[in-house]
């Protein structure tokens, strides 16, 4: 078993099995999420141990109890279970590489319990607060112009993040009212349609789209860089409190919102599947028992039997042996 001097710092060895998880041709976001979760647990070891950050850290100071730290903090910050579930993919990755090759006698990601991707959504905005979101940006303006086809184009077809961003123009087909979708989750591509309502605000956003020689259909408000992540989410948080929605409202809320609109509008849950490009009919499946829960406090709150119930328990007499109705015959 070699020493912990062998094996070097628990940052080095990070970077290593980063760049073997590249050499494997793991898609660029995949090694980015991977990056994100050790160097959190990096930090959070760091900070347990109290060592300065140039100080290196031994890999076997790693605990289970670590692991479990960082996937609660996660939780508490209200991220979906598909994101924990990514954090602790990359801590059993990680640690399980160095156990198969030898360099740590003690897995702790052995004991890591199971984390479902397939939780219910905790927040998924009604059909009212979609629309009311859709009406925010401002059509006078190219950025709002802009948001208008972002958010047509999320809740009409039920694409991801990264999805959107990495759209390209010619990836459009506006006269059949498609989008191709490269690299979706798991690297698959798929193509799906797009509403007349996206093809629309689509149409008008390129007609006022500043020339850029990006291929990326979607630029930053500014039109001098194509459209990132971190640029696309703060803005659009803004654009979620003007609306009047949940502070956990997400860009994956409008995705669940899209499916879970369909599924009560009667789409089944097969073509639902092949829109949001589910790996697993399990995976969309999900939306029947959020779609059943909607269904069970719509009916508490407006079936006429169960207001006919609630008043029966106001109102009916007591039963018949309770003590003040016997002798009373």
């Amino acid at each position: 078993m070699p020493s912990d001097d062998d094996l070097g710092s628990l940052a080095s060895l990070i970077e290593r099995f980063l760049a073997r998880r590249r050499a494997e041709r793991i898609t660029k976001r995949q090694v980015a999420g991977n990056r994100r979760a050790l160097f959190l647990l990096l930090e959070a070891v760091r900070k347990r141990l109290g060592l300065a950050w140039w100080r290196p850290i031994a890999v076997t100071s790693v605990t289970t109890e670590d692991l479990l730290g960082v996937i609660t903090a996660l939780r508490e910050r209200g991220l979906a279970g598909g994101t924990v579930s990514a954090y602790a993919s990359a801590f059993r990755l990680f640690f399980g590489d160095l156990s198969r090759r030898g360099l740590l006698l003690v897995d702790p990601s052995e004991k890591l319990p199971s984390i479902s991707e397939d939780r219910i959504p905790r927040y998924v905005p009604s059909w009212k607060e979609m629309a009311r979101l859709l009406e925010i940006p401002d059509s006078r303006t190219d950025a709002g112009v802009r948001d208008r086809a972002i958010l047509e184009l999320l809740y009409g077809s039920g694409l991801r993040r990264h999805e959107l961003i990495a759209l390209e123009a010619r990836d459009v087909n506006l006269e059949e009212r498609t989008a191709f979708i490269r690299d979706g989750k798991g690297k698959k591509d798929r193509v799906v349609p797009i509403t007349e309502k996206a093809a629309h605000w689509i149409t008008v956003y390129l007609s006022r789209r500043p020339p850029h020689p990006s291929p990326r259909l979607f630029l930053h408000a500014s039109g001098a860089r194509p459209l990132s992540g971190a640029s696309l989410l703060d803005h659009f948080r803004e654009l979620f409190q003007r609306a009047g929605l949940q502070e956990s409202m997400g860009f994956h809320s409008i995705r669940h919102a899209c499916a879970l609109h369909l599924l009560e509008g009667g789409a089944d849950v097969v073509s639902i599947k092949k829109l949001l490009g589910h790996g697993s009919i399990e995976t969309t499946a999900i939306y029947l028992k959020l779609s059943t829960a909607h269904l069970r406090r719509a009916l508490v709150r407006a079936h006429p039997r169960e207001k006919e119930g609630s008043r029966a328990a106001i109102d009916t007499p007591e039963a018949p042996g309770h003590p003040e109705k016997r002798g009373k015959r």
